[in-house]
This record gives C-alpha cells, sequence and structure tokens, in this order.
C-alpha cells in the first residue's frame, strides 16, 4: 500500500483488546515526566508523525485507544503534551473482520468515510489464480506510483470539479429520507466529507462535475455503521428513488413509447381492413384517428429523445453507453413511424 506513495511517511499496526493508546500515537517521556513533571508523547514514527497509515482489526482495540484517534481523523491534529501539532497524514486505512457493535465505537467507525465490505471470492477461477500465484510466488505488483507532490496537484484539480445544484439537492434528499423513513442517521460530518469524495471519484472517471447518478452507487458504502447488509440495502432503495440510474430511466420511456407506437400499427393495419372491406366510413375514422395519434407519437417521440439527451449530458460514461444504445433504437422506432404514416398517407 505504501508503495504507492513514492515519498511518504508510512505507519501499520494491528490492534487487539489489550491495545493501548501509546501503540499509535507514541509513549509517554520518562525524561519529561520525571525532570519537567509534563505528560508529553514521543510520537515520532507514529501516526501523529506520518502521511499513510494501515490499521488491521482496526475496531478490536477498546473505546479509550480508538478515542485517542479521533481529533488526528478529523482535525488532523494532536496533543502531545507539549501542544497542538498540526497531524500531516493524507490518508488511513483499517481492515476488520466484524463490524463495530459497541454503541461508543460509532463515532469512531464513522471517520471512516469509504466502508467496502469485501466478500470472499466468488468464482472458482479467481480462487485459482489466488492459489497459482501463491504456488509461484508471484504477489501482484503495485504498477502506478506517484508523489506527495502529485497527489497535491491532484487534490487541487479535484477541489475545481464542480458540484450541480441537482446534486446538491439530491444528496440532501437522500440524508432526510433515509432518517425519516430507514432510521439511518448520516453524521453532518460525513455529509461535508462525502462532498469532496465524490468530487474525486468524478475526476477519477474524467468527469467534470459530480452526476447526481454517483449516489446510489457510492452512498451504501459510505454511510452504514452497524449491519452492512441490510443498512447498504436501504440506503442503495432511497437513492435509487431519489436518483433513477439514467439507463433504467431511459429504457422505462423508450418502453412505453413501444407501447403506444404498436397501438399506431395495430391501427394502421384496421385502417387497411376498412379499405379492403370498402368499410368507407369506419376507413375515414380511422384516418381520422391516424392523423391524431401521429401528432401524438411525433410529439412523444421529441420529448422522450429530448429528455434522454438531457439525461446524457449530466451522466456518466458508463451510462452514456446505455443511453447512446436507447438513442439507437429510439431512432430505428422513429424511422419505423414515419414508415407506418408514410404507408398511411398513400
Amino acid at each position: 500500500m505504501v508503495g504507492t506513495f513514492s515519498n511518504a511517511r508510512y505507519f501499520e499496526t494491528q490492534l487487539h483488546e489489550g491495545s493501548v493508546p501509546d501503540l499509535l500515537i507514541g509513549n509517554i517521556s520518562v525524561k519529561e515526566l520525571t525532570i519537567n513533571d509534563k505528560l508529553i508523547r514521543n510520537y515520532k514514527g507514529k501516526l501523529p508523525d506520518v502521511e499513510v497509515a494501515y490499521i488491521d482489526e482496526v475496531f478490536n482495540a477498546n473505546s479509550v485507544t480508538l478515542h485517542s484517534l479521533h481529533s488526528i481523523l478529523n482535525e488532523r491534529i494532536f496533543d502531545s503534551g507539549d501542544g497542538i501539532v498540526k497531524v500531516p497524514l493524507i490518508s488511513l486505512f483499517g481492515a476488520a473482520n466484524i463490524a463495530p457493535k459497541d454503541n461508543n465505537l460509532q463515532a469512531f467507525a464513522d471517520r471512516f468515510l469509504y466502508k467496502p465490505w469485501l466478500q470472499d471470492l466468488q468464482k472458482e477461477s479467481n480462487t485459482l489464480k489466488q492459489i497459482h500465484r501463491e504456488i509461484n510466488g508471484s504477489d501482484p505488483k503495485i504498477t502506478t506510483t506517484f508523489t506527495l507532490a502529485e497527489l497535491e496537484e491532484a487534490q487541487r484539480q479535484i477541489k475545481a470539479i464542480a458540484f450541480p445544484q441537482p446534486t446538491v439537492e439530491a444528496l440532501a434528499k437522500i440524508v432526510h429520507l433515509l432518517k425519516a423513513q430507514k432510521g439511518i442517521i448520516i453524521s453532518t460530518r460525513k455529509v461535508r466529507w462525502l462532498v469532496g469524495f465524490l468530487k474525486a471519484i468524478a475526476w477519477i472517471r474524467g468527469e467534470h462535475s459530480v452526476s447526481r447518478h454517483l449516489l446510489p452507487e457510492f452512498l451504501p458504502d459510505c454511510c452504514w455503521l452497524k449491519n452492512y447488509d441490510s443498512e447498504t440495502h436501504d440506503i442503495e432503495e432511497v437513492a435509487h428513488l431519489v436518483c433513477p440510474e439514467p439507463a433504467s430511466v431511459a429504457k422505462e420511456m423508450t418502453s412505453k413509447l413501444e407501447g403506444e407506437l404498436s397501438k399506431f400499427t395495430a391501427l394502421i393495419e384496421e385502417w387497411k381492413q376498412c379499405k379492403r372491406s370498402n368499410n368507407h366510413t369506419q376507413a375515414q375514422q380511422k384516418s381520422s384517428q391516424i392523423d391524431n395519434q401521429s401528432r401524438v407519437l411525433s410529439g412523444q417521440f421529441a420529448n422522450v429523445i429530448q429528455a434522454i439527451e438531457d439525461l446524457r449530458s449530466t451522466a456518466s460514461k458508463g451510462s452514456v453507453l446505455s443511453l447512446n444504445a436507447q438513442l439507437k433504437k429510439l431512432q430505428g422506432m422513429r424511422d419505423e413511424f414515419d414508415l407506418l404514416f408514410e404507408q398511411a398517407c398513400r
């Protein structure tokens, strides 16, 4: 992990029930205590002294030990006993096999912004790859590295990513619906951090603004606290309600239009049947219905195409491909409609 940063200081440890704050933030200086009667910590090489850190079994320590990290994680400051120190920490990565059940640890857990819960390998082919790696001693190698200066430049560019008003409103609505309908409370701190996180995701994907359609994709793994399965399900459900997937919205609109086109096709066939049976009165009625329906359908085609174009303008690159496919399908349907109407006018 530290290999990704070519010039970063790194700290790593594993926690257990007996872990004390000294393991993370440094020992009390015996010299300062005996000579000057001061409780000053020697934190060199510990968490307050590095840019990148990794803590394994991060929830295994007691709440006293973990609470000692609150100001480091939140404000990036640390009270060494000899004054407040500005902490250079960029990222703290944690790993755990269990979610924290102790309510006293909820505030600590909430300080981890992105918390994906990784499942065991599902495919036999991936298990085979893992076994072969172990046999051949070929661990995955880091192929992309960057300096802290390059990271600072990336952060500068990320700040410039737009966070449009529709995304702001969608995020606010999801936060309040989750509290009202599901009893899931997203802290003010988490909402603040989500803005920067979503900007970073947009930047990584080459986008210039944060689409609201990122919310169903990333909020579940960011906002759960106690029960991963149930909470992520609820968060995803509400997020999709507020921000339906662009491709799904486009598919639904196209499907409805397909139904109307089928009705129009049936109307044309009825008109032809009346013509063949020399039922001129009904043929005239059907002709009038065709004229009216063609105007309605023409307007519906224009509205749906414009709606999908609007969706495409704010969608992620992955969604744009699906929307393009829907637009192509719509064009084929429009050509079919024009042909049917042309036949009716002969």
